[in-house]
């Protein structure tokens, strides 16, 4: 039977990359038997599914395969090789290939692999189709039978949807952890602010109260020393007698300070024999004086 070229998107997921000091280590899920996929045979887009039994012989033709850039059959653009491959599953088979790069020499493309996100997160399998049959009726199905793999591919974009590395798929996972992690962090400090904003509002109000009832409390504070103020002078009043009142009275109006009050009784009371004599002037101001200044007053 004649060898049918093929190239095949291999596709992804749930494994991680490994690494050591010398390689870094990919797995890809190369084929899976069972699955209606439409690589090219021929170099023409064909549907085929893989039975089980290919998958397993392609399992031991692909370990040891050199594994290229974007297909390029050169010696320049091999990056690694197959390290080995794993067959999983019962009844229907997928093969997992395990693609080790060393690091030396590939230092630009290990970081490529290792970014997250990263660009390069499909592969490509090539090789032949050793033994195939092929459906009747309209759509013509190959199944295939046997397959030689002949290399494995990293590639920019691959044709299937699932055509990507095993451990992409997961940092891709990842980044909608990260993803929803940081909407959920936003979340709160949204939160935090909108209770920030409501306490900074009953902040605002309290130091309105505050400021409200200081100025009540001064307020009383000066009622408070007027009235204590008020009764002094009544008391120095008292002191005095009955019809001088009015003149110490009048002195006592531009007092302001108990010291004041105490300084102007003492003083008119000093001068009241002199008063009652018949004198009437008590102790006048000089002429540069003024009513507040002195606490004597001319009648």
């Amino acid at each position: 039977m004649e060898n049918r070229p093929l190239i095949l998107q291999a596709s992804a997921s749930g494994y991680d990359l490994t690494e050591t000091d010398e390689y870094v280590e990919i797995p890809v899920k190369a084929i899976s038997s069972g699955i209606k996929i439409t690589p090219l045979v021929n170099y023409e887009p064909t549907t085929v599914v893989f039975s089980s039994q290919a998958v397993e012989k392609a399992g031991k033709t692909l370990k040891g395969k050199p594994v290229l850039l974007e297909h390029w059959e050169r010696i320049e653009n091999i990056v690694g090789v197959v390290s080995k491959t794993e067959i999983k599953g019962d009844k229907e088979k997928e093969l997992m290939a395990f693609l080790r790069i060393p690091k030396q020499g590939q230092e630009k493309l290990i970081a490529l692999i290792k970014m997250k996100p990263t660009p390069i997160k499909a592969v490509s399998i090539g090789g032949s189709i050793k033994e195939y049959t092929v459906s009747e009726g309209e759509e013509k199905v190959i199944t295939i039978e046997d397959f030689e793999a002949d290399e494995i591919s990293l590639v920019f974009r691959g044709a299937h949807p699932d055509a990507k590395r095993l451990d992409a798929k997961k940092t891709n996972n990842m980044e909608d952890k990260v993803e929803e992690k940081l909407k959920a962090l936003q979340a709160q400090v949204e939160k935090l602010q909108a209770e920030l904003k409501l306490k900074e509002g009953e902040i605002e109000k309290l130091q309105a109260e505050l400021k409200a009832r200081t100025e009540e409390v001064e307020k009383l504070k000066a009622e408070k020393a007027k009235l204590e103020l008020d009764q002094l002078k009544a008391q120095k009043l008292s002191e005095v007698p009955e019809d001088v009142r009015d003149i110490l009275k009048a002195s006592l109006e531009v007092a302001t300070t108990k010291e004041q009050i105490e300084n102007l009784t003492a003083t008119f009371k000093e001068n009241l024999p002199r008063l009652t004599a018949g004198t009437g002037t008590i102790n006048p101001p000089t002429e540069t004086e003024t009513r507040e200044d002195s606490p004597f007053i001319t009648y």
